[in-house]
């Protein structure tokens, strides 16, 4: 090497903390460092290590401490039932003897009150009298009972666990669920191997078992005939007393084989009652099968489905297999309010309510809630979580006759009388009524399952005229009257963090379609699907993601790419009024993420699955990232009944009893004024004008932004703000009439009462939604006419206080009022 080159290699290199330090320094200190990260390393893998294989022993030592313990129960029961045995067939052998040789001796009645030679009497308990059965209550209103453990969880038994077996664990009973659960309900602990071939492993394995009820333990249970029989018998050769030195049964004239064939009678009708010991009920012979339901209880206990008026005869509304609804509408006596009683019936020891809501959803509605532990309740649904259920005031708590009881089955019952029309509540009024129901997973307040709530309407009749023998009563023709799903939307929780609004269009002289707005909690792609066997091969579906505007795809396989999941050619991207955001909502533990997509989609196209009035087979996914594709997380099939149009429905509104008048139910057209705001309009024509003179013709209009704020739609004739009239609402208020003077919240005035012409007018948050509807007349005096013309705002603010909207939070826009 040159001296120059020797030069070059000796020049030291620049350290960016400590300035120039020699090359082989500098090498060094590199060195030790990747030594000590890599020690270090090592020494957590092992540490890691040894805590695995500690717990590993631990688990070890529990199952060997836990079979150690099973094996020692079983031999100290084989060496009691060994000593029985051996006692048993010296009584036996005593008392064949003594038959054999015609012995029929009797003995004297026993007067002795203490004497325990009573073969049979009531306080042994073969068959207990039930109470006289409660008004309404079609099961004995026995006191509640417990629930015998059966066996113990057993990973290691011969055959493997199959849905609908209970086992027992640390004194509760847990159920194993069906589908893809039940393969878990056998594996005690989850290897990775299995997590490999599953990739929902965790969550199925965890989920498995479902919790059902505490039990009582009993050491002697009954489990078949013959067993029984010889367990009276032995009872009976116990009860053998001595006299003068002779066994003689105790009697009243009749021989020990008498009295034994008297037992075993006695012992047969007790099997058949399927009464269990000490007031226990086994909850494998006495649950009701899910295909018989509830309806067969009530047949059993010779109670018929009313079909009467629900006035002088309950009625009866099956909510699902499990729960049945009875209720009635009592006649006021002078000066009495109206009243309904209620009733809800359910399989299970759990929570149950109630609820009254006007527009089939949680949040805005009440409800009475009956929990075992704290009696029965009205509350206020605030919110879809626990924070959001509050008891209301005292002075509210007005219930007649409320309780919540457990009897033999187990079934839980619900049962109170409640006022029809409260001050500042909910009423519930003759004609179509929304109800809620929720059933508990467990006998303390909590959240329900995914599976035990819902919507439902009742038709409940007037009390002053009470319906009677119609072929078809008017609740039969109501629903039947187009609207339901066509002007206000519908609503299907879908799994527990997603739910689908939709909404079925059929325009004049346009294609019909249906809009649909699905959400999910988190940030990841959504998808719906449209099948005709509820399964993935075969169907097509609309996705969206983080940046990704809902697409058509065609799902031909569990796969992406060709043959499988493939996005349908551009001349089929048909999809109207699309749009996917992210926005933040507030959840039970802080703000939470929840992804949106809709679209409107034509309900018949060519080479595509066709949706129809009826019956629909539809699909739901939930990804495991945030756009699309990727494998999802969640996904089930699930079916949806559409309305039709009313064209074909056949309805004959002519049947007997008061008139129902069909409304005109005009369609409600679709507007997006931004990325946070909707607007849906129709206009009302009355029977009497046509569309073209439109005399006391009205528009309906209901705007839907994503913030819990106040909101406004205003009407301009030359699209500005000064000058303009408009309709403010804020959650918590009805909407009104505002004149706007100038662009300032201080020159906003609000019109006097013989000017608050709105009808039908609300405002309510609904899922971090605040909605506003009105209808509002097109022509009034001293107002702005609404004509084909005229200008349209809209604007929402920060919050629920009304101050300025900001900058990005208003505009103006036309509708096509033709």
């Amino acid at each position: 090497a040159t001296i120059d080159e020797i030069g070059r290699k000796d020049k030291p290199k620049p350290d960016k903390k400590d300035g120039h330090i020699d090359k082989a320094t500098y090498r060094a200190q590199k060195k030790a460092e990747r030594e000590a990260e890599l020690a270090e390393r090592e020494s957590k893998r092992a540490a890691e290590k040894a805590l695995r294989q500690e717990k590993k022993a631990e688990r070890e030592a529990k199952k060997a401490e836990l079979k150690a313990e099973k094996a020692a129960r079983e031999a100290e029961k084989s060496e009691e039932e060994d000593g029985k045995d051996k006692e048993k067939k010296t009584k036996r052998a005593g008392l064949k003897k003594r038959a054999s040789a015609g012995n029929s001796t009797s003995i004297d009645e026993a007067e002795d009150e203490s004497s325990n030679v009573s073969l049979l009497s009531d306080e042994d308990g073969w068959m207990p009298t039930p109470s006289p059965i409660i008004a309404m209550t079609p099961f004995p209103t026995e006191p509640p009972v417990a629930l015998i453990c059966p066996d113990e969880f057993d990973p290691e038994r011969g055959e493997p666990y199959k849905a609908g077996d209970h086992v027992t664990v640390e004194s509760s009973i847990f159920e194993c669920q069906a589908g893809d659960f039940e393969e878990f309900c056998s594996i005690s602990e989850l290897t990775k191997d299995i997590e490999k071939k599953n990739k929902d492993a965790k969550k199925l394995w965890k989920e498995a078992w479902k919790y059902v009820s505490p039990c009582t333990v009993v050491e002697v249970e009954i489990t078949n005939i013959d067993g029984a029989l010889e367990n009276v018998a032995d009872k009976a050769i116990d009860e053998i007393v001595e006299v003068d030195g002779v066994e003689e049964a105790e009697t009243d004239d009749t021989s020990v084989i008498e009295a034994l064939e008297s037992v075993a009678d006695a012992a047969e009708t007790k099997i058949d009652g399927e009464v269990a010991n000490d007031g226990a009920v086994d909850i494998d012979s006495l649950l009701q099968p899910r295909s018989a339901g509830l309806e067969q209880h009530n047949l059993d206990m010779g109670f018929e489905f009313a079909e009467e008026s629900c006035v002088s005869d309950v009625c009866n509304y099956q909510i699902s297999d499990i729960c049945l609804l009875k209720y009635q509408v009592n006649a006021p006596q002078a000066n009495e309010h109206n009243t309904i009683t209620m009733e809800l019936i359910c399989e299970g020891v759990t929570w149950l309510g109630i609820g009254f809501s006007q527009d089939g959803l949680m949040a805005g509605s009440e409800a009475v809630i009956g929990v075992l532990s704290e009696g029965v309740k009205k509350y206020d649904l605030d919110g879809r979580w626990m924070g959001g259920v509050k008891p209301m005031d005292d002075s509210k708590q007005t219930l007649i006759d409320a309780s919540i009881n457990v009897y033999r089955g187990p079934i839980t019952v619900l049962k109170f009388t409640k006022i029809m029309n409260e001050q500042g509540e909910i009423d519930i009024s003759s004609g179509d009524n929304t109800f809620l129901y929720a059933q508990g997973q467990s006998y303390f307040l909590g959240q329900h399952a995914h599976d035990s709530r819902g919507s439902f309407q009742l038709n409940l009749p007037s009390v002053e005229v009470p319906v009677k023998d119609m072929e078809k009563s008017i609740s039969d023709v109501a629903e039947n009257i187009p609207g339901q799903c066509t002007t206000e939307w519908c609503v299907e929780e879908l799994g527990t963090e997603c739910k689908l609004k939709y909404l079925v269009n059929y325009p004049v002289d346009e294609p019909s379609s249906i809009t649909m707005d699905f959400s999910c909690e988190g940030e990841s792609w959504i998808g719906i699907g449209f099948s005709l066997d509820g399964t993935m091969d075969g169907s097509e579906a609309v996705i969206a993601g983080e940046g990704q505007e809902p697409r058509k795809y065609y799902l031909g396989g569990k796969w992406f790419g060709q043959g499988g999941v493939v996005e349908m050619p551009e001349s089929q991207q048909t999809l109207m009024n699309t749009r996917a955001r992210v926005k933040w909502v507030e959840g039970s533990n802080g703000p939470i993420p929840v992804t949106k997509m809709r679209f409107t989609k034509l309900l018949s196209e060519p080479n595509e699955i066709e949706i129809v009035p009826g019956e629909n087979l539809f699909l739901y996914a939930q990804g495991s990232t945030h756009s699309f594709p990727s494998y999802h997380v969640a996904r089930d099939s699930f079916a949806l009944t559409l309305p039709s149009d009313g064209s074909d429905s056949g309805v004959d509104t002519s049947v007997a009893g008061p008139a129902v008048d069909a409304p005109t139910t005009p369609e409600m057209h679709i507007t997006d004024l931004s990325p946070e705001c909707t607007l849906k309009h129709a206009i009302n024509v009355p029977t009497y004008t046509t569309r073209d003179e439109c005399v006391d013709c009205s528009i309906t209009m209901e705007l839907t932004c994503d913030s819990v704020a106040w909101v406004a739609v205003g009407f301009s004739v030359d699209g500005f703000m000064p000058r303009s009239e408009a309709v403010i609402g804020i959650p918590g208020k009805e909407p009104e009439k505002y004149f706007l003077k100038k662009r300032n919240s201080s020159k906003i005035f609000r019109l006097p009462d013989e000017a608050q012409t709105l009808t039908d007018a609300s405002v309510y948050v609904d899922d971090g939604e605040t909605v506003m509807r009105f209808t509002k007349p097109l022509n009034e005096p001293n107002d702005i006419p609404i004509t084909k013309d005229l200008f349209f705002l809209f604007a929402h603010g920060q919050d629920e206080n009304f101050a300025y909207h900001g900058p990005n939070s208003r505009g103006r826009f036309q509708l096509n009022l033709l």
